[in-house]
Parts: structure tokens; sequence; C-alpha cells
């Protein structure tokens, strides 16, 4: 079976059970980056799990490995990051509402 490549963007509480998950689901997922733009949640997140971390959360998007990104940003970031994702023709999953309003996220 071949695996999905995947990139994490967000490393705040959300990411734990999602990065467990993703451990979880390695023989069909290659999680080749997990991005956040604060260095000290990129290192703490490091200690936990095995995937490789970035604070170039542009780089991780545009990696060609990557197919899919899974956007675990506060929500009121997940519109700004997906438009990114989108824009590298990447598919995007969203923890939560792709925006704070209906008007903002019927874009």
């Amino acid at each position: 079976m071949r695996k999905l490549g995947l990139a994490m963007i967000g490393l705040g509480p959300a990411s734990q059970p999602h990065s467990k998950s993703l451990v979880d689901l390695s023989d069909r997922v290659n999680v080749h980056w997990a991005a956040s733009r604060s260095s000290e949640r990129v290192n703490a997140y490091g200690q936990q799990f095995p995937f490789r971390t970035t604070t170039d959360i542009q780089a991780a998007i545009n990696d060609p490995a990557v197919e899919a990104v899974l956007v675990l940003t506060p929500p009121s970031s997940h519109l700004e990051v997906s438009q990114l994702c989108f824009a590298a023709g990447k598919h995007v999953l969203v923890e939560k509402p792709l925006e704070l309003t209906l008007e903002r996220g019927s874009i």
C-alpha cells in the first residue's frame, strides 16, 4: 500500500492526539513535517514524537513529498493556512471550522 505524504501545521494541544494516531497509522501515512511558527513548540514536540519538525510552515507545505496537510492551528488562522495549502495544490484536513464567521468561511 502506498503511503500518503502528510504535513501537520500547528503543534499546540490538538496535535497530541492526532500525532498519536499518526504514529499508529505509520504503515499508511508518512508524516514529512510537523510545523509551528513557535520554536518552543517545535522543540517540545520533537521530544515526544518521531516526526521531522520545522518553523518554516511554507517550506513544509511546499515540500513535493507532501500531498495533504493537517491544519491544527488556532481557529482564527485556519483559513489563512488552508489558502497557502490550496495554492500549493495540497489536500487539506482542518480539525475545526475553516473560519470563525460564516461570511469569511464561504470565500
